[in-house]
């Protein structure tokens, strides 16, 4: 085991016995961003002055985060910070339980000081303790960001559950550096997070609020390193044959929310085609975990869920699709023909198609219909979680699943899948993609020798097919550009045509081979 896996695994230890020892504090929260010119109506608003059962609090958090030289706080995601409320000053230690998309589990440890500086001594459990003292002593703690916010508290009741919200403004200061904050932080004090997401989604039904992710260190780490927010890429759930049906879902299905909400600040910021194509990445692997579970799910709530995720996921499609076009078809064709007058007009009126598709992007990902969505999501698996379907094995739903998909793609290719007419190729296309997500899903549930090469060859043959579909959605996309019929519209059908005649028949020169390959594979799940 080398330090790297070492030190994690003392960390993990150390949460987990703190956990068992009742040391630290379990935070259950939720993050909503406020439009700073809503935050007058807000503090008027009549949902909190309904449901809270005592009078406003009102102070000024100054807090300061201290890690190493080299961010070893950071990287195993714990927080150390000062927090100065007056002359009271606590120490704050959180380490994440759990994330669930924008429901956040952490466990914390707090103490109170005498002197602003950290006393590591204090931390309760004495492996965290351990732990921490060692960074301290190999490279030393420094204060890497601050925050200074006025914060204003209301204790609610409100269904089963006692919570506090707090309305913060402020902002975030690292060195010469700063960013803004408004936002508003629901946190469970007693009682059943459901009732945490309900209270928040009537905020959200009345304020322009939107469901966040990022915490105030992860903004001030950023802030700190100077560091744009980064696309993320889907991060599979860890599956043990062990889990039911409805939690393994419920994994995939949190996955996909993580996935979706941590490229949204790289679709707000507009620059980076990477960062749309990962949040619908997310939003698609949600529409297949609903695919492949949809035997084991509420037919109401999977029907809302099916027609939510399809509206999020069109509402991002234009920006994707143009992006494609441009970096895919327009600019090799321009590196091609050099000046050529017609692919000039084009490009600029694509550009500026994907400039406002990017808007309507950004406007998607800040509306309340979409925060509405995750949280409804997050409400709905908190009610799988405490289902019962321990009688329903995974490893076998799974194999169904799988085998049921199989024999449809099979059906559908037949023998030389590269001789059908391109009406059949479509649907084999499709049912492909749908046998390689679930492939994909499960995998991890078999052993890594066989199931990675098969999901690895679902991919090959997908990829032979990919021209055909590239074609389809460019085309829609050129038409949707509106330029006019003559001589430019005609001649740039016409290249595209020729450009992805030839990328269609370069993938179905090597689709049988590949067809091939996969019918003498042995799936991994038999």
């Amino acid at each position: 085991m080398n330090s790297r896996q070492s030190d994690s695994s003392a960390l993990e230890d150390a949460v987990k016995a703190g956990q068992q020892k009742n040391g630290p504090v379990l935070e259950i929260e939720l993050k909503l961003r406020l439009d700073p010119s809503d935050v007058g109506r807000f503090r008027r608003c009549s949902l909190l002055r309904d449901h809270k059962i005592a009078r406003a609090g009102a102070s000024h958090l100054i807090s300061t985060y201290f890690d190493t030289p080299s961010l070893a706080l950071r990287d195993k995601k714990v927080a150390f910070r000062l927090r100065q409320a007056g002359q009271s000053i606590e120490q704050t230690l959180k380490a994440p339980k759990g994330i669930q998309g924008g429901l956040q589990a952490r466990s914390e440890w707090n103490a109170y000081l005498d002197s602003p500086e950290p006393q590591i001594e204090l931390i309760g459990d004495p492996r965290l303790r351990k732990w921490l003292l060692k960074r301290q002593e190999a490279d030393g703690l420094e204060p890497v960001f601050l925050t200074d916010i006025k914060r204003t508290t209301w204790q609610i009741v409100y269904g089963q559950s006692r919570m506090e919200v707090a309305l913060d403004q402020g902002e975030i200061r690292s060195g010469d550096a700063q960013r803004g904050i408004s936002e508003v932080e629901l946190e469970l004090q007693d009682g059943d997070p459901a009732d945490l997401l309900a209270f928040a989604l009537e905020l959200v039904r009345t304020y322009r609020l939107v469901l966040d992710r990022d915490s105030k260190a992860a903004r001030g780490y950023a802030l700190y390193a100077g560091r744009d927010p980064r696309p993320m890429r889907a991060v599979e759930p860890a599956l043990s044959k062990e889990m039911t049906v409805l939690s393994a879902f419920a994994a995939f299905m949190r996955s996909g929310i993580e996935q979706t909400m941590a490229n949204v600040p790289v679709v707000h910021r507009g620059d980076d085609p990477e960062g749309v194509h990962q949040a619908r990445v997310g939003v698609r692997r949600m529409r297949s975990a609903l695919s492949i579970f949809k035997p084991a799910l509420d037919p109401v709530f999977f029907a809302w869920a099916k027609s939510e995720l399809s509206w999020l996921q069109t509402s991002l499609g234009p920006a994707r699709d143009l992006d494609v076009f441009l970096e895919e078809t327009l600019e090799p064709l321009n590196r091609r023909f050099g000046s050529d007058d017609t692919l000039i007009s084009v490009t600029k009126t694509a550009q500026a198609a994907r400039d406002a598709a990017y808007r309507q992007a950004s406007e998607t990902l800040q509306s309340a219909r979409y925060s509405e969505i995750l949280m409804r999501l997050e409400g709905w698996l908190l009610e799988i979680d405490k289902a019962d379907d321990k009688n329903v094995s995974l490893l076998e739903f799974a194999a169904r699943n799988l085998d049921k998909r199989l024999k449809r793609v099979l059906k559908d290719g037949g023998k030389k899948p590269s001789k059908l007419e391109e009406a059949f190729l479509h649907p084999l296309r499709i049912d492909l993609k749908k046998l390689r997500y679930a492939a994909a899903f499960f995998r991890n549930l078999h052993a890594e020798k066989s199931a990675k090469p098969y999901v690895r060859q679902l991919g090959a043959i997908q990829d032979c097919l990919g021209g055909l579909n590239d074609a389809l959605v460019q085309s829609s996309v050129l038409e949707d550009l509106n330029i006019s019929r003559g001589k430019t519209r005609d001649r740039m059908q016409g290249m595209l045509d020729g450009w992805h005649a030839a990328r269609i028949e370069q993938g179905l020169s090597h689709l049988d081979r590949e067809w091939a390959v996969l019918r003498a594979t042995q799936p991994f799940w038999r």
